[in-house]
């Protein structure tokens, strides 16, 4: 029978399957005291959750406009030398996949669906200038490719994963494997992913200029004049620099609420569905919030315990 351990006051019950991903769920991701991890153990599942629902929700956003054949990545697929009738009879079964490998990331995370999701998210930012848009649109994805990576590197740390096929079976406390220089690793994976994206979406808005956000701002009555796109973009670079060569947490923080904001306009500058343009990019949110719990963790550790 399992033993009943302690994560600070919050039960864990080391299971199998769902019951070990679910069962304490609700006390992990508290919203009241999330970014204070009182063990390994905790810090490690806050991480684990954070990454596994940034991956999840990030595949079931963009997989979710393949379902209903969003007609712009018509023209992703056609440059790989699919005929326009073959890329409609395509796009659900791509959006379909990609939902559910989103789904069974949540429910029950592998070897092989991880490196899938890493792999593929890779390879589709790289179908956008092909197909004539900016070369941009790569490292604004990052939030798409670096958290499952980041996954991987953390899973692999902790010996969750030693086979191609079998997911997270804990036997053992896994956070005694959990050593630094994994955290370390998973750290610089999220600092970059962040910077990227944040790089990225601000060559978007400055050089290409993209008609999205022109009408963003519109929902402010401003006039998107090419000089306020600059402004904005340039930011949005200079962020990004920033987290590159110098990461805190309330500079994660801004850049959290920031990428929040700015993603939730979706909506209100064009349909309703396009919320899942929102949701896709949950991957953005959550490296900031998986950064934040790294940092509070290395703070907590050292003499007098102060975020850096």
């Amino acid at each position: 029978m399992a033993t009943r351990r302690e994560v600070g006051d919050l039960p864990w019950i080391p299971a199998k399957g769902i019951r070990r991903h679910f069962a304490h769920l609700g006390g992990v991701l508290n919203p009241f005291r999330f970014v204070g991890a009182r063990s390994k153990h905790e810090f490690m599942d806050k991480l684990e959750w954070v990454l596994r629902l940034s991956v999840a929700l990030c595949f079931i956003g963009h997989g979710f406009w393949g379902a209903i054949s969003k007609p712009a990545w018509v023209g992703l697929i056609t440059p790989m030398g699919f005929s326009e009738a073959a890329a409609w009879s395509l796009l659900p079964w791509i959006g379909w996949a990609d939902i559910g490998l989103g789904v069974f990331v949540l429910v029950r995370p592998r070897n092989f669906l991880l490196w899938k999701a890493f792999l593929w998210a890779c390879f589709t930012p790289l179908l956008r200038p092909l197909a004539g848009m900016s070369w941009f649109e790569v490292p604004e994805r990052a939030g798409n490719f670096g958290p499952p990576l980041a996954f991987l590197i953390l899973a692999g740390g902790m010996g969750l994963m030693k086979t191609w096929w079998n997911g997270f079976e804990v036997s053992e406390a896994p956070e005694s494997k959990l050593s630094d220089a994994t955290i370390g690793k998973v750290r610089l994976v999220l600092q970059l992913s962040i910077a990227l994206l944040l790089v990225g979406h601000g060559g978007l808005v400055a050089v290409a200029q993209k008609g999205m956000y022109v009408e963003q701002l519109k929902l402010f009555g401003i006039a998107a004049t090419p000089g306020l796109l600059g402004a904005i973009g340039w930011f949005e670079i200079a962020l990004g620099l920033l987290v590159a060569v110098r990461v805190s947490a309330p500079l994660l923080w801004f850049v959290f609420f920031w990428k929040l904001f700015t993603e939730s306009l979706y909506p209100f500058a064009g349909r309703a569905v396009d919320i899942f343009e929102t949701i896709e990019r949950w991957g953005d949110y959550g490296a900031c919030v998986a950064l934040i719990l790294i940092l509070h963790h290395a703070a907590s550790r050292k003499p007098g315990g102060v975020t850096p």
